[in-house]
């Protein structure tokens, strides 16, 4: 790995000399922001699963097991390990722990004799779809030094709790997993005592949980019956935290794909004590038909992945569940929690590689555009779509522009499109928040760090040339810029693949790798540019992403 992993050549799509397309034109309406992010936690939120090691998505159901510890129960997370290391790196986030097996766990944490039994079925069988699962207290107590409450961590913790004890769920169809299609009904009945056992024995440890979700997918369930089921929760979840400085949140349904109707119907009925109202969706298409023998290869993906409106009508859907969830309470947030692109577990060489930028960073930022409070991606380690790699715990390329995201984006949204009389703005996609005080950057040569009224311009180049760019609308007289582009690079090591399939990214043409010897990541220093200079007019290259800071744009919304 070593002596020849940083002898190689940083060979990226960065570099390559690229024809200038015609100019865009970046326009801002610099009034009102579009939406201003709640302070009461981060956009950012990664997710860890309950899936076991002999969980396997391929068509045969042989191939594709991309659980190998990698989930709630198995990943090395110890103090010291490299996967706490990239966690606490990543900045302030949410971490979210939950998935499908969440609604059949049960915690055996010693307070008093439960049934608790191992995944069904278990090794060396394979299999896609389990039974059971149990979360004992000594793994749980690793679990919650993830994210402790006090530093160096900064992450939050929300966990997905069981809502399916001693309920009964009858499905028409019994060749599909119950419980998680509309056809299927659920009886009112439901016992919360394992759940309780959970929230004093957290809150008896002195953790305080940021957030309770209930139930996971549960489509079998009507409104009626998810707002009598939280009522009662809502009251434990009180009773539980008497002696602890903070209540935790409690969000709801975590529902599968967007339901706006169901949303204007349920969220009235729990506005009182609902804090976020929160969906899954998945707009790629299933991971099972890019991996494993027999199936099709990862095109159909990537052509999704890397055409620029391929993230249309998700975005739509953003949209209308947050106008739904608004309209019915004002006070209560929409949550996307959780997405990894494709589902069945990612697509490999895709959703774990540079070009998965192109579907995450769209969907991020234009997310927030359309009134999201939170952003989860499925997941910090496990399937195919992970941001660290479960094998070598080595950053794949959306860990890092996660954490420039959190770094460099602020909470207030604004208004910020590409001129379309231009061509090539057909091929470009550009986001803007205020820039938040940035923590944990190196930033060489400035002078200055950002003051009141800077802007981070993000952007996506879709074309695999470079686009000559008009930032007049951000400088405020200032051509002082801080530059992150984040390009794909050839690895050696997987021949077959090009940079844009690749699992190694570089920012500003170097290669982003940890410290062999530590685990330690490296900085994340910009390139400072006078943009005064023709020659240094801002230019994105082809095929790339990244993020602009204009620290002296002066922009009153943003002081």
């Amino acid at each position: 790995f070593l002596v020849f992993f940083f002898a190689v050549q940083v060979t990226s799509l960065f570099n390559h000399a690229r024809a200038l397309q015609e100019e865009v034109i970046v326009k801002l309406n610099s009034l009102t922001p579009i939406h201003i992010q709640t302070d009461d936690h981060p956009y950012i939120c990664v997710t860890l699963d309950w899936w076991p090691n002999n969980k396997c998505d391929s068509v045969d159901g042989e191939s594709n097991c991309a659980w190998v510890n990698a989930s709630i129960l198995s990943a090395p997370i110890h103090e010291g390990s490299r996967l706490q290391k990239a966690a606490r790196a990543l900045g302030k986030f949410t971490l979210r722990l939950g998935g499908t097996l969440a609604d059949s766990i049960v915690y055996d944490l010693g307070t008093e004799d439960v049934s608790c039994p191992d995944f069904s079925p278990a090794p060396p069988e394979k299999a896609k779809l389990f039974t059971d699962g149990c979360l004992s207290a000594s793994r749980w107590d690793e679990v919650l030094q993830l994210c402790p409450n006090s530093s160096p961590s900064q992450c939050d913790m929300v966990f997905g709790l069981n809502g399916m004890t001693n309920r009964t769920c009858v499905n028409v169809d019994p060749s599909r997993a119950p419980c998680f299609y509309p056809e299927a009904t659920c009886s009112d009945t439901f016992d919360f005592s394992n759940v309780e056992r959970l929230m004093k024995y957290t809150a008896a440890k002195g953790y305080s949980m940021k957030g309770y979700e209930f139930g996971n997918e549960l489509t079998c369930l009507s409104p009626e019956q998810y707002a009598s089921s939280l009522k009662q929760l809502e009251q434990l979840i009180v009773e539980t935290s008497q002696d602890s400085n903070s209540v935790p949140f409690l969000i709801a349904t975590d529902s599968k794909d967007p339901d706006p109707d169901f949303f204007s119907s349920f969220v009235p009925l729990v506005e009182s004590f609902l804090h976020a109202a929160s969906w899954h969706s998945y707009p790629l298409q299933a991971g099972v038909y890019c991996s494993g023998p027999g199936a099709a290869n990862n095109s159909a993906v990537d052509d999704i992945i890397m055409d620029p409106s391929g993230m249309d009508d998700f975005i739509k859907n953003a949209g209308e569940m947050s106008r739904a969830v608004q309209q019915a309470s004002p006070s209560v947030q929409t949550w996307m929690g959780e997405t990894g692109g494709a589902y069945d577990s990612g697509c490999s060489g895709s959703t774990n590689a540079f070009m998965s930028g192109f579907w995450f960073l769209h969907s991020m930022a234009a997310f927030a555009v359309q009134g999201h409070d939170m952003f989860c991606r499925q997941t910090f380690t496990g399937g195919n779509y992970e941001l660290v790699n479960k094998v070598t715990n080595i950053p794949n390329p959306d860990y890092y522009s996660t954490l420039l995201f959190g770094k460099l984006m602020g909470k207030k949204v604004l208004d910020i499109f590409a001129d379309e009389t231009s061509a090539s703005a057909s091929s470009v996609r550009l986001f803007a928040h205020c820039t938040p005080e940035i923590e944990g950057l190196h930033v060489e040569d400035s002078g200055e760090m950002t003051r009141d009224g800077s802007v981070t311009m993000m952007y996506l180049n879709y074309d695999d040339e470079d686009v000559l760019v008009d930032d007049d609308a951000l400088k405020n007289g200032s051509y002082l810029r801080w530059e992150y582009f984040l390009s794909g690079v050839y690895n050696p090591k997987s021949p077959a693949a090009d940079a844009l399939h690749s699992d190694l990214i570089a920012l500003n043409g170097k290669l982003l790798v940890p410290n062999p010897a530590t685990g330690d990541l490296p900085q994340l220093s910009p390139r400072v540019v006078d943009g005064t200079a023709a020659e240094t007019r801002l230019r994105l290259p082809g095929y790339s992403y990244g993020f602009i800071v204009y620290p002296f744009a002066g922009l009153k919304v943003c002081m």
